[in-house]
């Protein structure tokens, strides 16, 4: 008890502040590990000083200040790096020194010490101070060598009764430390390996709550989105790609049948993608509701104006710059009527293809987004035409034309798309829709899914 007290008051401060399992183990490790050497250096010391070794308790006494002031580096929260790195300059002075005293013997015994020098850098340290030192190890080897009856470097004649007798039980010491080093070492693999496991399980059981949320709000954006037999059964010759870039959608689209011969299509492209877009779809899809179907508003650019100012109010962008969501959408409204075979279109920020008498023509619409600030500056145009038998319009986000891929890996572009539509506009519908999901697939080849991506095509 009384030294996990000694424990917490030089390091408990120190492993509070860290959750990394190594870097736990590392601090308690060396704690420990400057312990024993501190416990074992005193009696050495001791015996020096009784036995006259006068240059031996010199660097000893070195030693033993040198491990005080690494207990006050615990106790100021030193980091584990910094603590190893000042043992291990402490470490070399005193290999080499004391090698010196011995008159470049390099014996069993410092063969051992420097063995738990090596493994010491390598766990507390890593690979490159490791590495650094096994080569001081190995030039303090060369050094005590004699090369062709030249005298060792590290042999300056110190006097005999300087130099310390080998003994036997001096190798006990570093040979016990580096079973300790070993067993922590295992032991840390091992509780590291325990953790990961555990947070594996943790990741996962969360990973699959998310993906149910996720899931669960797919079925909530699918259950506000068109009925396809309805849409079908007012264009008959029609087609939907709709390809979220992940499970839930930032685009979409919306429809709503006036009566048997007018109706009003909706392709809207929200900020973002995945979840955060698909907020922004509900919230503009409960909004086209809310003026077209129970307000009756069926003027395009009354509409887009209303939508803009609403999705401002909802996100609060209406009253405070500071800490909002600058959030909205790009969206084009298309209105229909068969009767009077009449398309009015309004657009914010969303051009739309049209197919006249086998002409391709691109109309850009507005350059306003719905959503942000300065409403009331802004002003939706109305574009009407006449359309024929077998005219053709397409509505798509900006996810078609800006994904990467090809052999340059660059955005697909509107000039292929316009080029795209051009060749195949006089196919029938469900033939368009393989080929517009072909080319963009081939055009992606390995690269991943840019946006979300909706393309309409409507055949009158």
């Amino acid at each position: 008890m009384k030294l996990k007290k000694i424990e917490n008051y030089f390091i408990g401060d120190l492993l509070s502040k860290t959750e990394d399992v190594f870097d736990k183990a590392k601090i308690t490790f060396l704690f420990y590990f400057i312990l024993f050497i501190f416990i074992i250096a005193i009696p050495f010391v001791i015996q020096l000083y009784l036995q006259n070794y006068i240059y031996h308790l010199i660097i000893n006494l070195f030693e033993i200040i040198v491990l005080i002031s690494i207990f006050i580096l615990f106790k100021k929260n030193a980091t584990s790096k910094q603590i190893g790195l000042t043992f291990f300059g402490m470490d070399i002075i005193m290999s080499t020194v004391s090698l010196i005293f011995q008159n470049a013997n390099f014996d069993l015994q410092a063969g051992v010490w420097s063995i738990l020098l090596i493994l010491f850098c390598f766990f507390v340290l890593g690979n490159v101070w490791g590495l650094l030192s096994s080569l001081f190890i190995f030039v303090l080897f060369i050094a005590c060598q004699p090369i062709n009856g030249i005298p060792a470097l590290l042999n300056f004649n110190v006097p005999d009764n300087q130099v310390v007798p080998s003994e036997e039980v001096f190798i006990t010491f570093p040979f016990l430390l580096i079973i300790y080093l070993v067993y922590y070492f295992i032991k840390t693999k091992l509780i590291a390996e325990k953790l990961i496991k555990k947070q594996q399980i943790e990741i996962l059981e969360q990973k699959k709550d998310i993906n149910d949320s996720i899931l669960y709000a797919k079925k909530i954006q699918d259950a506000i989105s068109p009925h396809d037999w309805i849409f079908n059964k007012f264009f008959p010759e029609s087609f939907v790609l709709y390809l979220p870039k992940d499970i839930v959608s930032g685009d979409f689209y919306w429809f709503h049948q006036i009566d048997e011969e007018e109706s009003i299509i909706a392709v809207g492209d929200c900020t973002g993608h995945g979840i955060p877009g698909a907020f922004m779809t509900v919230i503009g899809s409960n909004l086209l509701n809310e003026i077209i179907i129970r307000e009756k508003n069926y003027s395009l650019p009354d509409v887009l104006q209303q939508l803009d100012e609403r999705v401002s109010y909802t996100l609060k962008q209406d009253i405070s710059h500071d800490k909002i969501v600058q959030d909205g959408m790009d969206i084009l409204l298309l209105k229909v009527n068969k009767k009077k075979n009449i398309i009015e279109v309004s657009s914010a920020n969303r051009p739309f293809i049209l197919i006249q008498n086998n002409t391709l023509q691109i109309e850009k619409g507005t350059k306003f987004s719905i959503g942000g600030f300065n409403t009331t500056q802004k002003k939706f145009d109305l574009f009407t035409t006449n359309i024929n038998k077998n005219d053709s319009i397409y509505l798509f986000s900006d996810g078609y034309v800006d994904q990467f891929g090809g052999e340059k890996n660059k955005r697909f572009k509107t000039e292929s798309l316009k080029q795209l539509i051009n060749e195949n506009h006089d196919k029938p519908l469900n033939e368009q829709l393989n080929i517009f999901k072909q080319t963009i697939n081939n055009w992606k080849r390995n690269n991943e899914q840019t946006d979300d991506i909706i393309v309409l095509g409507i055949k009158f």
